[in-house]
């Protein structure tokens, strides 16, 4: 790997592009970030004489395969959320100055390339429709964080009137503000340098770190599997996507796995899987059939059934997050043809008679995650199952209050 200070003028010159791989996370800059980033820029873009240049932070890229002979193709292993600020910042200026090609051709597009070859900077799929309405089009209507960084640089340009100031902006952002750019080796693993540059902190979540690891283990699939099974589950789960990866563990054999530890424990599971193609496709494939369950947990009112509904509301209203593994082998169960609507209803009604006595007498909840944790490999399967669910809850370990206990509790 070699170092060395740039600006983005510098970075960006000549026919070349700049692609967020798929295991990277979305576009995330906040208000926050973006505030801070305009302040940086506001001052470099005083009158001259100019002070010294500001630092930025760094860039670490590595030769894409794509790459070909006169037109150059890197990886962005890291930086990609500075580089699409700056890029969006520029199209806001572009539009706001309505210097449409000169902006295009210095910054923003490669002229003679077609498709998405024409983007200098070509972000990862989920944010690639919001990247080029902005970039290609000026549009910015939506509600994604790509749109509202472009909106929020077309404000702050609106503010400035003196067209010097404004000259100055777009220098402040290509030759003012520098970068440390740090280049890999063709043979370096890029996967591992991303991993080890964001290993410690709060920078990435367990999803994170373990979509790194799955696609790094997808050498030819990557794209496919992306669109088909790990963009979808994105969409429809957001956030909770590392919660439904944790449950899975729980739920197939991993019970005493701590959230924190998500990511080793899954790493380690494919390692014993071999680690292959398949063994990633059919961990998604399994995460988007249990995907709809834990949604419901979370949305009851997409239950079709309304005695089934009007229970689980009842449990998201008493936010026991802890009785998630239960809950989840239930609905799979109902999936599969083992449990008809009639016993899950009463098998959700046991849960619910566990949790609400336990609170009125006062039981400490300390070990409620261990019990739904331990539960559903617990089930017996000589009973049916929502007989088999109150049996493992009476438990003499377990504390259910009976009703002479609920009675002392309620008066006293």
């Amino acid at each position: 790997m070699r170092a060395s200070e740039t600006t983005l003028t510098g970075l960006i010159q000549g026919q070349r592009q700049f692609q967020v791989p798929l295991y990277q996370r979305t576009y995330s800059w906040t208000d926050k970030q973006l505030e801070l980033l305009w302040e940086d820029v506001l001052s470099q873009a005083g009158p001259p004489p100019a002070g010294p240049t500001h630092f930025l932070g760094s860039v670490v890229l590595a030769p894409s395969p794509r790459s070909e002979a006169g037109f150059e193709q890197w990886v962005v292993v890291d930086g990609q959320q500075r580089l699409t600020s700056l890029s969006l910042a520029l199209a806001a200026l572009r539009d706001h100055l309505g210097e449409t090609e000169r902006i295009n051709d210095l910054y923003l597009l490669n002229r003679y390339k077609q498709g998405d070859d024409r983007l200098r900077l070509l972000p990862t799929q989920a944010d690639r429709d919001s990247y080029r309405r902005c970039v290609l089009e000026g549009q910015a209507d939506g509600e994604d964080r790509l749109a509202v960084a472009y909106r929020y640089f077309r404000r702050q340009l609106g503010r400035l009137t003196d067209p010097a100031a404004l000259e100055r902006v777009e220098q402040s952002l290509t030759t003012r503000l520098t970068l440390v750019l740090v280049t890999a080796d063709r043979d370096d693993n890029v996967h591992r340098i991303f991993e080890s540059l964001n290993n410690t902190g709060l920078r990435l979540s367990q999803a994170d770190l373990l979509r790194n690891h799955l696609f790094m283990c997808l050498p030819t699939q990557a794209e496919r599997i992306y669109t088909d099974l790990w963009l979808p589950l994105e969409r429809e789960l957001g956030d909770r996507l590392e919660q439904l990866m944790w449950l899975h563990l729980v739920l197939t054999g991993d019970e005493r796995v701590r959230r924190q530890d998500l990511y080793v424990a899954q790493q380690e599971r494919l390692r014993r899987a071999g680690g292959t193609e398949a063994a990633v496709e059919s961990y998604l494939r399994e995460l988007t059939r249990r995907a709809p369950h834990l949604r419901t947990l979370t949305e009851p009112d997409r239950e079709p059934d309304p005695a089934v509904r009007e229970c689980l509301r009842r449990l998201a209203d008493w936010s026991v997050t802890a009785a998630h593994p239960m809950l989840m082998t239930l609905l799979d169960k109902r999936d599969r043809g083992e449990l008809s609507t009639v016993d899950l209803v009463t098998a959700l009604v046991h849960v619910e008679s566990f949790l609400v006595r336990r609170m009125i007498c006062q039981v400490p909840t300390n070990s409620l995650a261990r019990i739904f944790e331990d539960l559903p490999a617990q089930l017996s399967a000589e009973l049916p199952v929502a007989e088999a669910v109150r049996q493992v809850l009476s438990g003499q370990r377990h504390s259910w209050p009976d009703d002479d206990a609920l009675r002392t509790a309620i008066r006293t």
